[in-house]
């Protein structure tokens, strides 16, 4: 169940167009910070090497907190989505359940208190 639910949101998630931007983004940052000294992520470089520590640590720092941002944007989307299925499920048993009203009204009482 949890692997057939996880595959769905995969599939959904490589289909939407803004993850293929957004990766586009964040790779093309962190390939020009390390090849080029025009791209800076958390500040000047100046005498120190980009392979050490301090300036690997400042490149996951900064580039964790705008993916953390970013994050957010997808499980959102998912939530919306949820919460649409849920509604346009709810209406279709109020529906349903109007319906079985109409001709006896015992099925009504018993569908109101669940």
């Amino acid at each position: 169940m949890l692997i057939s639910i996880a595959v769905f949101e995969l599939k959904c998630t490589l289909k939407r167009p803004l993850f293929w931007l957004v990766m586009l983004i964040l790779f093309a940052l962190s390939f020009g910070a390390m090849i080029s000294d025009s791209v800076q992520i958390g500040g000047a470089i100046g005498n120190v090497h980009r392979n050490s520590p301090f300036v690997i640590f400042q490149f996951h720092l900064i580039l964790s907190i705008i993916a953390l941002f970013i994050t957010t944007t997808f499980v959102g989307s998912t939530a919306l989505r949820a919460d649409a299925a849920a509604k346009r499920n709810s209406r279709v048993r109020q529906k349903r359940t109007q319906a079985r009203c109409r001709h006896d009204p015992f099925p009504c009482l018993l569908a109101r208190s669940k």
